[in-house]
């Protein structure tokens, strides 16, 4: 099957908090990322998130104890019936810090070619 991501992705676990505000409810929670790559992530979420939302996420410990903020949309969903969680796909629309992304791509990069 040929892949269809435009970015290379890394296999990494990086802290996430993600928010969603719609109308009068805000969700709050945290994961972390299964991975990363320069046009997005993909990680866990909440049930309540769904395809087409935007949330906001913050990933931390990036190398250096780095933090990124990033406006994202969610552009896949990959429920498990028995999970609490669903995986799904993340799209960057707006980043806080090019140069952050930069290190935690480079740090996911580092750690897949050492495994």
């Amino acid at each position: 099957m040929r892949e269809r991501r435009a970015f290379r992705r890394f296999n990494s676990q990086f802290d996430i908090s993600y928010t969603k505000v719609e109308g009068c409810f805000t969700l709050n929670s945290s994961s972390t990322t299964v991975d990363v790559g320069s046009g997005g992530i993909s990680t866990l979420v909440s049930k309540l998130i769904k395809k087409g939302d935007d949330i906001l996420v913050e990933i931390s410990n990036i190398y250096n104890d780095r933090t990124l903020a990033a406006l994202c949309k969610v552009i896949w969903i990959r429920s498990d019936i028995e999970a609490s969680h669903n995986r799904c796909g993340l799209k960057f629309l707006w980043l806080s810090s090019k140069s952050a992304l930069n290190d935690c791509i480079a740090y996911a990069e580092s750690i897949s070619a050492a495994a």
